[in-house]
């Protein structure tokens, strides 16, 4: 498993990845989610078999995500559900026809008062036109998930998407803060 990039500073701002069967009785391959922002201030979640969507309420939506994630677990068997992506139309893709109102919710779970925990992804879609639901494509699930590995990826989501959904924007792109400014000069004049 990973998560996170492979260096600081490189992949996406988020990843989980993890090796299973999307189908029983299919071959064993790499699953993974992941979440990125790009330097438009457009956000983007990505997953095995669904590729690269947009994530259209993006840097607010990301944080609450992490913040679901980073929820401490009650103890005993439970379930929680968060909804990623809330009917959301798609552009298209290779997977998802142009105009589908997708949906991408998560469940994150224990069975067994000290068994291991579970992460579950559940895309679902509505077609455009006569708005029939379908499961666009069988549950990615991650079992057992190791909830240290996860909790440091998530928060560094966290930190990514507070502190990019925070900035203001100028004409001038970004407005730096004071902390991103570097060393003063002396008498308290930034460089």
């Amino acid at each position: 498993m990973a998560y996170g990039g492979e260096r600081p500073g490189t992949g996406p701002l988020f990843r989980l990845a993890w090796r299973g069967s999307h189908h029983p009785g299919r071959p064993v391959e790499d699953q993974w989610i992941a979440l990125d922002g790009g330097a438009d201030g457009g956000w983007w979640f990505d997953a095995y078999f669904l590729g690269c969507l947009p994530l259209g309420q993006g840097a607010p939506r990301a944080a609450e995500f992490a913040r679901w994630l980073l929820a401490a677990p009650p103890p005993g068997p439970y379930e929680r559900e968060f909804t990623l992506i809330d009917r959301e139309s798609q552009a298209g893709s290779a997977r998802i026809a142009a105009g589908t109102l997708l949906t991408v919710e998560f469940l994150l779970g224990r069975e067994e008062p000290d068994g291991p925990e579970y992460l579950q992804v559940l895309p679902s879609g509505e077609t455009a036109v006569r708005h029939l639901g379908f499961e666009v494509c069988a549950p990615l699930e991650c079992a057992p998930l190791p909830r240290a590995a996860l909790e440091m990826a998530a928060a560094g989501l966290l930190d990514a998407a507070t502190d990019r959904g925070s900035r203001m924007r100028d004409r001038r792109g970004p407005v730096r803060r004071a902390r991103d400014r570097g060393p003063h000069r002396a008498g308290g004049t930034p460089r």
